[in-house]
């Protein structure tokens, strides 16, 4: 008498550690879209979808039609309403695109792990170059305007930045009359707290120094003893970066991408997949905690 187990619909850290490259890429994919399509509601319903019929029937998730489908999808919702469009949202769709052509490789696991690390040299270096271009952001400016406006930043405004809730909810009325008039019609004077400035520029050499790093070290040809230094200022950007903003569908796709390098050792790749783990959960949790 012989007995049949049903595989489980969700595959276990060590399958995925074990498993083909591509395997592993397609099915964090499945999770990135979903992570990074919240903000439309037509597109995260299809990628809810896509994500159950993905994993239901893996075999699907893995031909290179599905995710060219997925890409052009991406993109035909960005040309319909671009002025909206998350820039995490357009990397999504190059990362979709490059998935389904690089499938479509004599040799998929090479295409999509060069792909891979050339989209994330190519991000961070672009991003860097607009920053040290940008006297604004080199300033502290950029940051200094983020903490007190973005709302995802108000529980580290308030009780790191020290600006009280009175001074937040004025700020932030100050900013609401302020869209609200004519342009150059007035000025908000917003109330910066003891530490906001101070942490503007931490924040802003953080970027710069981190994304440089990123940018270097993947564009570069490192040499094998070395190679260990992308998904370590990768793991390094997103620890400094989502432990203060808990919005980690972009970090989900950096860590999906930094895991198509088929030569990494196998405790970067664990160590990839566990932060792939707390991304996917910090954020929810952070808006349970601290709403």
């Amino acid at each position: 008498m012989t007995t049949t187990t049903r595989a489980s619909l969700i595959p276990r850290p060590r399958e995925l550690l074990a498993g083909p490259t591509a395997d592993l890429l397609c099915t964090l994919t499945l999770v990135v879209v979903v992570l990074n399509t919240d903000e439309d509601p037509a597109v995260f319903l299809l990628a809810v979808g896509g994500l159950v019929v993905g994993l239901l029937r893996p075999a699907w998730a893995r031909h290179p039609a599905w995710w060219l489908a997925v890409g052009a999808v991406l993109a035909l919702r960005q040309i319909t309403a671009w002025e909206g469009v998350d820039n995490h949202v357009v990397v999504t769709t190059y990362w979709c695109l490059a998935l389904g052509v690089c499938l479509l490789a004599s040799d998929p696991t090479r295409a999509i792990g060069r792909s891979a690390r050339l989209l994330i040299g190519l991000v961070f270096g672009f991003a860097v170059a607009w920053k040290i271009m940008s006297p604004d952001f080199l300033n502290g400016d950029f940051f200094r305007y983020t903490l007190l406006a973005d709302e995802r930043f108000e529980f580290v405004t308030r009780h790191l930045g020290g600006v009280s809730t009175t001074a937040y909810e004025r700020n932030q009325a100050e900013l609401a009359s302020l869209h609200a008039a004519a342009p150059d019609a007035r000025t908000a004077q917003l109330d910066l707290g003891p530490r906001v400035s101070t942490m503007a520029v931490a924040m802003t050499w953080f970027a710069v120094v981190t994304e440089s790093a990123i940018a270097a070290t993947h564009l570069a040809p490192l040499p094998p003893a070395r190679t260990w230094w992308r998904p370590a200022t990768l793991l390094f950007f997103c620890a400094g970066t989502y432990l203060v903003v808990p919005v980690g569908g972009f970090g989900c796709l950096l860590v999906t991408m930094a895991l198509a390098d088929s030569t990494l050792a196998r405790r970067w790749r664990a160590a990839l997949l566990w932060l792939f783990a707390g991304l996917v959960l910090y954020g929810p949790l952070w808006r349970v905690a601290f709403g």
